[in-house]
């Protein structure tokens, strides 16, 4: 048998030899970063798959019911702006507006006169213009309009601020003994504070693509058609085509021959103010 000693000696042999330097340290730190890079990239790789699985998981599971789940996942992701968004500006103020009698035009007897007949003018003029060129329709203007006043320390003692105005006109068929009505009204203040606004019902926003124009509606009733147009400059005009001045008659014509697109164009043009 081999003595105890000598297996103990070639024991102590074989563990002394593993812990002895290398030979080669230069090649140990070179096989040491390439072990280091492999852990590395291994690591990479299995982020990019998971976040991949997850946003397919994600994109599958907000697929609505019936899409194909395939094309939801392609959709590109929306791009957030890094910036907030530029607010969009307020209408501007209304033109400016002159000062009239606080009375309205309702003198101290009670007789009525126009605050600003030179616009009761221009407003027949424009509609005129735009709606009744072969001048055989349109009557003329008349004292029947009416006045929207506030007040307004800028203004002299004893008047106010003009914040609408506005008349109705005859409208006459030729051979016929009825009589209808386009009235119009100029406002200053909100659009859906104004008469012609005020007088119906059931309103519907119309396209509209005119220079100055923000938007426009139109209501539909038992006789008549009106408008509204509300402009950029922050005022609104009505135009309201009714086949019976019901102040005036009791029989309607038989039609006014006038198309909606018309009556927008009407309104729209920019020459209707307060000033």
């Amino acid at each position: 048998m081999t003595p105890i000693e000598d297996l103990l000696g070639a024991e102590l042999h074989r563990l002394t030899d593993r812990l002895a330097p290398s030979t080669d340290p230069d090649g140990d730190l070179r096989r040491g970063r390439r072990r280091r890079q492999r852990v590395r990239l291994a690591v990479g790789c299995g982020s990019v798959v998971a976040l991949a699985s997850a946003s397919a998981a994600v994109a599958l599971a907000s697929a609505p019911a019936g899409n194909d789940a395939t094309t939801v996942a392609q959709d590109p992701t929306p791009v957030v702006p890094t910036t907030s968004p530029t607010p969009t500006p307020p209408p501007a103020a209304p033109t400016e507006s002159r000062c009239v009698p606080a009375d309205g035009g309702l003198g101290a007897g009670g007789d009525f006169r126009p605050v600003a007949p030179d616009l009761l003018r221009d407003y027949r003029a424009i509609l005129a213009e735009r709606l009744d060129p072969s001048g055989r329709h349109l009557g003329p203007a008349g004292s029947g309009n009416q006045v929207g006043t506030s007040a307004d320390p800028a203004c002299p003692d004893g008047q106010d601020r003009l914040t609408s105005y506005g008349t109705r006109l005859d409208w006459r068929v030729p051979g016929e003994r009825g009589l209808g009505m386009i009235q119009v009204e100029v406002n200053g203040g909100p659009a859906d504070d104004g008469q012609v606004r005020l007088g119906h019902d059931d309103w519907l926003p119309r396209p509209v693509d005119l220079p100055g124009v923000a938007s426009a509606e139109v209501a539909t009733y038992d006789g008549g058609v009106a408008v509204v147009v509300r402009r950029t400059d922050g005022m609104s005009v009505g135009i309201d085509a009714n086949t019976l001045f019901g102040n005036n008659s009791r029989t309607p014509v038989s039609g006014i021959d006038l198309t909606v697109d018309e009556l927008v164009v009407a309104a729209a043009d920019p020459r209707f103010s307060l000033s």
